[in-house]
């Protein structure tokens, strides 16, 4: 286990642990029909120690007074703005995608993050993406940080033609199969 410095018991390095957040919706608007981008910022967020590919945890209140968190793969961080971006797919009918489609400027969401561990392992030579529409976030995330030159190729499963998204990267080294589910739920 490591402490907040990083540091795991026997002196190795290892990702800092997550720190609680105060985050104001700044903008909203809809990157395809069913995904919706979101920024989150504060002055805090000037701290804020991110890799690409790693999530924050939103909370979320409940009918009932309860509490729930839902996690999002940070899709672009911006020190300098001290803004944060997550992409949400819409779909079913959770707290998470209700506060999504409700989110206007202004509004104030409570976070933890950063979290998670699938980061880029920089040695790579090179690098495989696989996923479904909420996989897309993270994998333009990292696709688009990759150290120019180097490989990388993604396989995403989206609905339809209308679900793929711009790539912001260098594009001579990487790849994007779009694949599209074959029924509708």
């Amino acid at each position: 286990m490591a402490d907040q410095t990083g540091r795991a018991p026997d002196g190795s390095m290892t990702l800092p642990g997550p720190v609680a957040w105060a985050l104001t919706v700044a903008a909203t608007n809809d990157v395809t029909p069913r995904m919706r981008r979101i920024e989150l910022g504060s002055p805090a967020l000037a701290a804020f120690h991110y890799l690409p590919g790693q999530d924050v945890a939103l909370a979320f209140s409940k009918d009932d007074g309860t509490t729930v968190r839902r996690r999002y793969t940070i899709r672009r961080f911006d020190r300098n703005r001290a803004a944060l971006t997550i992409d949400v797919v819409l779909h079913g009918d959770g707290p998470g995608m209700r506060w999504a489609q409700a989110a206007r400027s202004g509004v104030s969401i409570d976070a933890i993050g950063p979290r998670g561990k699938i980061t880029l392992v920089n040695e790579a030579d090179w690098h495989l993406f696989a996923g479904d529409a909420t996989a897309v976030p993270g994998a333009l995330a990292m696709m688009e940080t990759l150290p120019q030159g180097v490989p990388a190729h993604a396989f995403l499963l989206v609905d339809g033609p209308e679900e793929r998204q711009p790539f912001t990267g260098e594009a001579s080294h990487r790849t994007i199969a779009w694949r599209y589910e074959t029924s509708q739920m």
